[in-house]
């Protein structure tokens, strides 16, 4: 695959393909960006910001496109964005702006093979029903795909309360029934059951 030049928007979280995730912008570089991202019908890339010492953060490799699919601006200065992840990414170069903001060119991770929901994994796909029916189906991307081994373990590495590192491990994995047992390993360190 070609390389694509993106701007990236460093967040403290993780962003999975078909994952969900609303914004607010504000800072004048991320509102300059929404704008050309609006304009030009394209993407732009989620990416973890881990601590690191001082004020600094460490800007992780591997990141998720974003694609804007509604946009409102309440006030002056401020977009609201409802965007959904696309393609992961790998970044092979990285850049600052004048303005601060951080350009990439990166090439885009194949997607991992799709496979159904392994026999050994059924409770992780209950447990996600359940997750689904307590806090609504709105809350998750649409359409629910509980007989997919990529489209469970990716909605359960977002929402199952682990650190911003092993949610980020999670989304490197390019295996669904890797991340399905990396998930039902953290869950029986913490005595969840599922």
């Amino acid at each position: 695959m070609d390389a694509l030049t993106i701007p990236l928007f460093p967040l403290n979280m993780v962003l999975f393909p078909g994952g969900q995730l609303r914004l607010k912008i504000f800072e004048q570089r991320y509102l300059d960006m929404t704008k050309r991202c609006i304009a030009d019908t394209i993407g732009f890339g989620v990416i973890a910001a881990f601590p690191a010492q001082g004020s600094d953060v460490e800007i992780a490799s591997v990141g998720t496109i974003a694609i804007i699919d509604q946009w409102d601006m309440p006030h002056t200065g401020i977009f609201d964005l409802h965007t959904s992840g696309a393609t992961r990414f790998l970044i092979e170069e990285r850049w600052t702006e004048k303005d601060g903001l951080n350009i990439a060119r990166v090439r885009e991770i194949p997607n991992e093979p799709e496979i159904t929901m392994p026999a050994e994994s059924a409770a992780l796909a209950t447990l996600l029903e359940s997750l689904i029916e307590k806090y609504g189906a709105d809350k998750f991307p649409s359409p629910v795909r509980v007989e997919s081994a990529s489209w469970v373990s990716m909605r359960l590495a977002e929402v199952i309360p682990i650190s911003l590192k092993l949610r980020h491990q999670m989304l490197e994995i390019n295996d669904a029934a890797l991340r399905l047992k990396a998930v039902a390993q953290f869950l029986a360190s913490q005595n969840i059951k599922t």
